[in-house]
């Protein structure tokens, strides 16, 4: 968002009032309520006045519709409901966000209130399996249209029957999507994660847990497939892959690496620049980094001929 009149202040704390409306509404059950079927604001289980005060902006957002009597969720809500999308971390999110000052001391991530770093692995806290299982959940659900145009797009360049490697491949829907088109998929990630996308997937696809910055990646692939590591890794972390990854690679073989990545200016697209603020809340080094110098280390590894895959959201990079 531009910053244009300083009334668009005022806009910001309305959508950052919003946000914490609607987590406050998904961690108390409110819309799980109303997905039964429309009640009236007094049947619903919270303070009457918090509700009033609340449910006006809900239905501005388009969340909620009322006769003047019932509330109701909207065609979205629902959708939203059914797959238990909403901002699971949304108010611990909002709380870690009031100490984003802190970070400016240290560079470390966020710490909570008992004064823990809120550090985690590609989002994952493997400390906190249910949190983990709602990120992977969570992922897994907002993936149906990019892990469908990712698999069409890499279909047209890897060889049908292949044997390809989805790197931290987490919930396991791109994998299972290039599978489907023939390929022979092996989704590598650490051992909760795995469990996660066996629990889906079973013997769809074929499973190795480890680390991928240490760990055997399992042989000579015929194409290697990597979605949103990037930015959870220093720079050094991902010079130091990009050369495990080509050591893995059968000659010629290609690596195709979906990211959001800054362009040239280090502040474009928006959504990139902001997904930056979140690696430094919630990892040690990562950040957002630029799709040029992504492409030099590439060179460095020793790959080649680039190709890039625009779409309005994320870039496919690949590399032979």
């Amino acid at each position: 968002m531009k910053i244009s009149t300083p009334t668009d202040f005022d806009d910001l704390w309305r959508n950052a009032t919003l946000y914490a409306i609607i987590a406050a509404w998904a961690q108390r059950g409110l819309f799980s309520s109303l997905m039964q079927k429309p009640c009236a604001i007094e049947d619903l289980s919270a303070n009457q006045r918090a509700l009033e005060c609340t449910v006006p902006m809900l239905i501005h957002s388009g969340l909620l519709q009322t006769d003047g009597q019932l509330l109701a969720l909207t065609p979205l809500a629902t959708k939203i409901e059914q797959q238990a999308d909403w901002p699971k971390a949304g108010l611990g999110q909002i709380s870690d966000l009031s100490r984003l000052g802190d970070t400016f001391d240290d560079g470390d991530p966020v710490k909570d209130e008992q004064g823990t770093p809120q550090k985690t692995d590609g989002g994952v806290n493997r400390e906190v399996p249910e949190q983990a299982r709602n990120f992977i959940d969570t992922l897994y659900h907002r993936s149906d249209e990019s892990s469908l145009l990712t698999a069409q797009w890499l279909q047209r360049h890897w060889a049908a029957g292949g044997r390809i490697l989805d790197l931290g491949g987490g919930h396991g829907r791109y994998a299972k999507e290039l599978a489907d088109r023939g390929f022979d998929l092996t989704l590598f990630d650490i051992e909760l994660v795995v469990a996660f996308a066996r629990e889906r997937y079973g013997n769809t696809l074929s499973y190795i847990n480890g680390d991928f910055l240490v760990d055997d990646l399992g042989g000579s692939w015929d194409g290697i497939f990597m979605s949103n590591i990037v930015h959870g890794l220093s720079e050094e972390e991902n010079r130091h892959l990009l050369k495990r990854l080509r050591n893995a690679l059968k000659p010629g073989a290609m690596l195709a690496v979906k990211d959001m990545f800054l362009d040239q200016s280090g502040a474009h697209p928006e959504v990139s620049a902001a997904f930056a603020v979140t690696m430094l809340m919630y990892t040690s080094a990562g950040k957002s980094y630029r799709l040029n110098d992504y492409q030099q280390w590439c060179q460095e590894a020793g790959f080649s001929d680039f190709q890039i895959i625009y779409t309005p959201s994320y870039e496919i990079c690949l590399a032979r």
